[in-house]
Order: structure tokens, then sequence, then C-alpha cells
């Protein structure tokens, strides 16, 4: 081969070598006479989807058990009778800046908790009742939101206007996403209790809790004037059912 032949060919294997050298640092940058190349990152760092679904499972049920507990109306902030419509509604327009934080931050919660539900039921082996219960959870959040973003409306009405239309709506929604939730926390726990990682007697535990408000929540769709004593038992089962999430969080952060 001519002397210029090998010079050429080693020429090109050295910018072959240097393009792969910036490729896999990230990005090459060019001027006008040469081809531009660019590597982009298709994944948020060292972020892998198990830790982001984890971290999801973790913060997002704390997130929507704190501002659910700060709500107008609920258990800290002018506490009322969810019973009784007049009460919880002055209480709701009374501490409209809260209510309307309040029903910012509890579906962005409700939502990071849904992706953490599917990244669980994506995760090892999942039956097919593992698919079909997250459906039942996909429906609640949703329904859920449109509740919730009813409160914006309840907080931000004008003075003598009156919002008891939209609180029963929202009222009404949020039963019915109640029922739904608890069906798909009960199913979904059984179908992952004999997963390896996943704690089998609390996973029985949340089915119980999840089986009793199924029923309150049955009974209150009947029954609106039990609405109390359904927030009540559903609200002391979804501590239970944080806490095992927070766990199933960490099972998948551990996997990476």
């Amino acid at each position: 081969m001519p002397v210029y032949g090998k010079a050429v060919l080693n020429s090109s294997k050295y910018v072959l070598n240097l393009i792969v050298n910036r490729l896999d640092k990230g990005i090459i940058y060019t001027d006008d006479r040469y081809l531009c190349m660019v590597k982009r990152r298709k994944d948020m760092g060292n972020m892998s989807v198990n830790k982001l679904g984890g971290m999801c499972l973790i913060i997002g049920p704390i997130m929507a058990l704190i501002f659910y507990m700060l709500q107008p109306g609920n258990m800290i902030i002018g506490f009322a009778d969810t019973a009784d419509a007049s009460a919880s509604l002055a209480s709701i327009q009374s501490n409209a800046m809260i209510a309307s934080l309040c029903a910012l931050i509890i579906p962005l919660g409700l939502i990071m908790w849904l992706n953490g539900i599917r990244t669980l039921s994506d995760n090892g082996d999942t039956s097919a009742w593992g698919r079909f219960v997250v459906q039942f959870i996909f429906i609640s959040v949703i329904a859920w939101v449109v509740s919730t973003a009813l409160w914006h409306g309840i907080a931000a009405a004008p003075a003598g206007s009156d919002p008891m239309a939209a609180y029963t709506v929202s009222a009404g929604i949020n039963n019915m996403a109640n029922v739904l939730a608890a069906v798909g926390v009960l199913l979904f726990s059984l179908s992952i209790s004999s997963r390896e990682g996943i704690n089998k007697i609390l996973s029985y535990i949340v089915a119980i809790t999840a089986l009793v408000s199924v029923v309150v929540a049955i009974m209150t769709l009947l029954d609106p004037s039990m609405s109390e004593m359904s927030a009540n038992i559903g609200g002391v089962s979804y501590i239970i059912w944080t806490i095992w999430f927070i766990l199933g969080g960490l099972t998948l952060i551990k996997q990476g």
C-alpha cells in the first residue's frame, strides 16, 4: 500500500476513534464544515424505571395523605361533618386558598401513586389479575382528580352564589372513586402478595382493610348520610395502604 494510502487509513481510524470517544461523553460540537453528530441521553441521568416508580410509590401517597388531612372540612382545618354539605361548603369557602392548594397537590400525589402502582405491577411476574386491577386504580385516580378539581370552583365561588351543585357532583364522583380504588387495592394486594420482596402478612392486612372499605363505600353510595363514617374508615385504611406502598416503593428502589 502506498505511503499516502496508509496515512489516509491511519487518519480515518484516528477520526473514527475521536468520534466514538466524543459520543461516549455526550455531544460533538462542529462547525459548518463538518457533519454534526449528537447523542442524546434517553434516560434521566442514572434514574431507572424502577427507581422512579419506587420514589413515586413513596412520595405520592404521602403527599396525597398529608394534603387530604389539611383539606378544609376534613381533619385539621375547619372540621365539618361530610354529611353536612352546608358546613363543608362553609369550611371550604372560608379557607379558599388552602382548599385550592390542596386541590392542586392531591392530584399530583395521586398521579405519582398511579405511576408507582403501574411500575410495581409490571415488575417481576405479573399475573393477568395484576394488569386487570390496575385499571380500577387508574379510573379511580381520574375520578378523584375531577372531584378535587371542582373544589377550585367551590373555593372561588363569588359571594352570594350557591356552589351546592358543584359540591354535590364532587361528592358523588368521590364516592364512586372510593369504591373503585378500594376494589383495585383489594385485588392488587392479593395478586402480588406472593411476590418476592413483598410483605405477605401486610398484603393480607391491606386486603382486609380494602374489603371493609369496599363494603362501607358501597353503603355510602346507597346512603350518603354514612359519608362521615366512610371518611373515617377510609382514612385509617389509607394510612395502612400508605405504609404498604412505601415498603413496595423501597423494594423497587433496591431492585434499581
